[in-house]
């Protein structure tokens, strides 16, 4: 799936055509058509303004996702689960696995001089941090698409008390 396409979904889910959102963003319907249809690179302050309007969460995973090639999907699968029980639930064991991971670590060495041993326990640090960070995403998707919750706003809020706690610059 490519950004256009997962545009062109997302238009389609909200039952949306082209000229109702072409209103609400500063882009002509034949630019929003050819970014859909992948004639044309979507600048990423466009994909910015739309993610803002779709308050549809997996959305944003799906553009993340595209730019980057990687990071959380919507489960589809066969086994997959869309209830929040189920997810708390998942997220915790994942967060639980993560936190015993990064405790068994011996983080005070040097990590550029570790042996060949050390390095595959630091993988597995970081390949249970990564289930943890999914998990914690899909969690959120979920609680979101199950309620009024906003996750972009969730998200800048989180943002701006990272840069009041000194982690993030400003802009």
């Amino acid at each position: 799936m490519t950004i256009g396409s997962v545009l062109r979904t997302e238009r389609g889910n909200r039952s949306q055509q082209q000229m109702v959102l072409e209103l609400e963003l500063p882009i002509s319907r034949e630019s929003l058509s050819q970014y859909e249809n992948n004639r044309t690179e979507m600048p990423a302050d466009i994909s910015r303004m739309i993610s803002e309007k779709a308050r549809d969460p997996w959305f944003h995973f799906n553009i993340a996702r595209e730019y980057t090639g990687f990071g959380p999907k919507k489960p589809d699968g066969r086994k997959a689960i869309l209830h929040p029980s189920a997810w708390k639930e998942i997220a915790v064991r994942e967060m639980q696995e993560a936190i015993e991971s990064l405790n068994s670590f011996n983080f005070a060495q040097p990590l550029e001089s570790i042996e060949n041993w050390q390095y595959e326990d630091l993988q597995r640090v970081a390949d249970q941090a990564i289930d943890a960070q999914y998990a914690a995403g899909k969690l959120i998707a979920v609680l979101a698409e199950s309620s009024k919750l906003d996750v972009v706003k969730a998200y800048k809020d989180n943002e701006r008390k990272l840069i009041a706690r000194g982690y993030y610059k400003e802009g």
